[in-house]
């Protein structure tokens, strides 16, 4: 999908009009908590919990609307195609729409999101009116980060290498998609070092 941005021309003798860098890094977190309170005596009780899912939407482009560049070559005259280091301005053939290249580039964008849990229960135990105790338990889970749409790589040692027919040797390894054939979606997995001979070891 191309940026709503202006592109970039490099005329010949003058400098850059435009500016093909785009960067485009919205961030949002959806958040949902909740907690309840009783009061028993002398206990005040409080129970709840914290469901958080943090997203970066990561979008940086260096040349998503394209490079066009006007050299003097083609009004160099009297012959176009003969090179002359004292004839031909790059305006002009800007002006005359004249270029002689150009390049675009577009980088995927990723959507990357983790997820947290949080629950607690606690109490003030107020023993004397002068004394309260508070005890709680906290249990957090923090998960590894992953790619929404599963576009993140990572190595598989553990995987066959399709070199391995041809070379003639048992070698592993593999760049997949992270989610792929049921794998692991973050890229926090235990996997397997491979010696110098193609032959996989286990991580001790």
């Amino acid at each position: 999908m191309a940026a709503p941005h202006f592109p970039t021309f490099s005329v010949a003798d003058m400098s850059n009009l435009g500016n093909g860098v785009f960067h485009n890094q919205p961030r949002n977190t959806y958040a949902l908590q909740g907690s309840v309170n009783k009061v028993a005596g002398r206990h005040s009780l409080k129970s709840g919990f914290d469901i958080r899912a943090p997203r970066f939407h990561a979008l940086q482009d260096t040349n998503p609307t394209g490079t066009f560049n006007f050299s003097r070559l083609t009004t160099q005259g009297p012959d176009p195609l003969t090179a002359r280091g004292d004839a031909g301005f790059g305006l002009a053939s800007f002006l005359l729409g004249t270029g002689n290249g150009g390049s675009i580039n577009h980088t995927q964008g990723l959507s990357l999101q983790r997820l947290y849990y949080a629950f607690y229960v606690q109490d003030d135990w107020k023993i004397t009116p002068r004394l309260t105790l508070n005890v709680g338990l906290r249990y957090d889970l923090d998960y590894a980060q992953t790619e929404r749409f599963d576009r993140l790589t990572v190595m598989d040692l553990e995987a066959r290498s399709p070199l391995s027919d041809q070379v003639g040797m048992e070698l592993h390894g593999v760049l997949r998609y992270l989610g792929d054939e049921g794998g692991p979606r973050n890229q926090l997995r235990r996997t397997r070092t491979t010696s110098p001979h193609g032959l996989a070891s286990p991580i001790s």
